[in-house]
């Protein structure tokens, strides 16, 4: 039978877990609400795993760690201290969020060897530099899509809640012709504004791609079309999957 491996990103909105298989094939997916062993035994069928990871941007929750040790040979909550196969170059680690380290792990692993800006457009936006030795070099974090429309529309007097799209706006509009596309385009223009200065002052000179995920990366990504831009949607859950197989032997 082949090992069966499970990592679980709990995010600020929902928690996403995937299914792998030693080769890192993703058997399957699911979000939640939130994490228990009975959600975990549900979704993996009640087979055993190989090695669990959990990493979460709220805190830590050593209590359903420590649930979830009797399914699996290893478990590891994620921390900053937790080893990872890149080198880490943070002034203050203790409080760099786990789920940028592991974006980054996954553009190691995606790009080796290459410059890389990881930009994750989720709640909030994180855009970090990872260089082509394998090393995080820092970042920025920024109010993420949702985040801007509802902060425009809550501390002013008159403009509207605007719902970001399911889908991206193709070709991508420069300018916005009446209130709510002006308020739209703004913000995605903010954030890829922000994304390309950063490639140009850190990256300057090198072919360094931006590694783009996260769940309004979507809707980001037409407005980097002039650069070289590999979209992941699944990039945080590849990185947490290294570093379970980092740690798994050492």
């Amino acid at each position: 039978m082949k090992k069966l491996y499970l990592t679980i990103d709990h995010g600020n909105s929902v928690a996403k877990m995937s299914l792998r298989n030693g080769d890192s094939r993703v058997v399957a997916t699911q979000t939640a609400p939130a994490v228990t062993p009975e959600v975990v035994s549900a979704f993996t069928g009640g087979r055993r795993m190989a090695g669990i990871i959990m990493a979460s941007v709220a805190g830590y929750d050593t209590a359903l760690a420590d649930s979830l040790r009797p399914l699996a040979d290893l478990v590891i909550e994620m921390t900053p201290f937790t080893p990872v196969p890149i080198a880490v170059d943070y002034a203050s680690p203790s409080t760099l969020g786990v789920d940028r380290i592991a974006a980054a792990v996954g553009a190691a692993d995606l790009l080796p060897h290459r410059d890389a800006v990881v930009v994750d457009a989720g709640t909030a936006i994180t855009i970090d530099y990872l260089d082509s030795r394998g090393t995080f070099r820092g970042g920025n974090i920024a109010p993420g899509l949702d985040m801007q429309l509802q902060s425009l529309h809550r501390f002013t007097a008159r403009l509207p809640l605007v719902t970001a799209p399911s889908e991206p706006v193709t070709p991508p509009a420069i300018y916005g012709t009446d209130t709510p596309s002006a308020i739209l385009t703004g913000c995605l223009l903010s954030m890829a504004g922000a994304v390309d200065y950063f490639r140009s002052h850190v990256a300057a000179g090198s072919d360094a791609a931006v590694v783009l995920t996260g769940g309004r990366g979507h809707l980001l990504a037409p407005y980097l079309s002039h650069c070289h831009v590999v979209a992941e949607p699944h990039l945080v859950d590849n990185g947490l999957y290294r570093i379970l197989r980092y740690n798994e032997n050492i």
